[in-house]
């Protein structure tokens, strides 16, 4: 299977934009849908995703290019109306870096 090099930690794989954990865990963890808006080369990305990693939190990947200017769609702006990244959707909670 084909990784992304910033995406491949440890006991972890990705397919396109999601992000799971290979190793069985609690019934919490594998029934927590987070949403991850996400750049790779960005570092406050990658740090939330080393935390999950550590706390076995998945997450569904959600690739925003900033150089598209994905980050200014109506869709994202009612999301994020800061319009940056990472930005966390947990079952309504959204969550981004002020």
């Amino acid at each position: 299977m084909k990784t992304h090099p910033l995406l491949s930690f440890g006991n972890y794989y990705t397919t396109e934009r999601s992000f799971y954990r290979t190793t069985s865990s609690t019934d919490w963890k594998k029934s927590m849908t987070v949403v991850l808006y996400y750049m790779p080369h960005s570092p406050p990305c990658r740090s939330v995703m080393m935390v999950a990693k550590h706390l076995g939190v998945q997450f569904n990947l959600k690739f925003i290019s900033i150089p598209q200017l994905e980050q200014l769609k109506p869709s994202f702006l009612e999301i994020n109306p800061q319009h940056t990244v990472p930005t966390m959707d947990d079952n309504g909670f959204i969550l981004w870096e002020r």
